[in-house]
């Protein structure tokens, strides 16, 4: 539900020979990259593309749920790469409830565990959290949570989006986050 991705899009997934024709007419202009989605593992080719991008010799970051069912794959692909500055993953809540609440998903426990597992790797890893009605006064504990399993930096921010039910804080909420 809260995906900030909010551009009509396409479901078809584009190919890596379409990628890497964008990416080889960009490449001259890019100084930097951020992967993002959706969630950008799940796309069917990920690991080429990751590598493709790589190679380009161009500092990049991925922005991830941190679901992932093969986290040890991942990690591993990514530990590989020399141009990799970090990982972002969303972290929206301090218990299996809130964080189901907002993602529609109870995968809490395993985000935990595969951040956990990313910093035990060596990635550089952060977090960030929408500021929610259910995160705005878990800030702290958000944030304990994160650190304790190895995270770099813990962020906070706005949700910009359609009004998503029972999930918006109030201008008194996030004046109090």
């Amino acid at each position: 539900a809260g995906c900030g991705n909010v551009f009509p899009h396409s479901r078809r997934e584009m190919d890596v020979s379409q990628w890497e024709q964008i990416i080889s007419k960009l490449h001259p202009y890019i100084k930097g990259l951020r992967i993002t989605g959706g969630e950008p593992t799940l796309h069917p080719q990920f690991s080429i593309l990751i590598r493709q991008i790589d190679r380009l010799n161009v500092p990049f970051v991925l922005f991830t749920n941190g679901n992932w069912s093969h986290a040890e794959t991942i990690i591993n692909l990514l530990n590989g790469c020399t141009n990799l500055k970090g990982i972002l993953i969303s972290l929206h809540g301090n218990n299996p409830d809130t964080y189901a609440k907002f993602t529609g998903v109870n995968a809490y426990e395993k985000v935990i565990e595969n951040i956990r597992l990313a910093c035990s790797a060596g990635l550089r890893v952060a977090t960030n959290t929408l500021l929610l009605s259910t995160t705005f006064n878990k800030i702290p504990e958000i944030a304990n949570q994160a650190l304790s399993v190895g995270v770099a930096n813990c962020s906070f921010g706005r949700y910009y989006g359609p009004v998503l039910q029972d999930l918006s804080p109030s201008d008194v909420q996030l004046k109090q986050a």
